[in-house]
């Protein structure tokens, strides 16, 4: 009962959530033309295309975490700890981040590529829900 009262006041939040999501199906549907015309071959390299993006965006913060994870090591024991522990959750954080955004922006051709996969592979289309 209370439910009912809450969603006919606040509105329903499943509904809220999939219109948060709807102009990223919206560019995910966008995008199906153009991934109907790829070969096999090159939805596969697609894959790896995201990776080396990923690779790219954050192999300077990887070699930065490395450092300083080794300077941790160096000064475990001393007064310089703690500001080497916060410095390692700092890039870690930063790398985070960055792979966060390298995502976001593949997000849309990803899912469409998943999705004409599925379309060869299975005969079936994804609905937009399930994107």
């Amino acid at each position: 009962m209370f439910k009912k009262l809450y969603y006919a006041v606040a509105g329903d939040p499943n509904e809220k959530a999939i219109r948060r999501y709807y102009p990223v199906v919206e560019q995910i549907n966008s995008l199906e033309p153009e991934f109907e015309k790829k070969s096999n071959a090159e939805l596969r390299a697609l894959t790896d295309n995201f990776r080396q993006r990923i690779q790219e965006a954050t192999s300077n913060l990887a070699l930065r975490l490395e450092e300083a994870e080794r300077e941790y090591l160096d000064v475990l024991g001393t007064d310089e700890q703690k500001f080497a522990r916060v410095e390692v959750d700092r890039i870690r954080k930063e790398m985070l981040d960055t792979e966060a955004d390298v995502l976001e922006d593949i997000l849309p051709a990803a899912f469409a590529a998943v999705r004409e996969a599925g379309k060869r592979t299975l005969g079936m289309r994804h609905y937009d829900v399930q994107l």
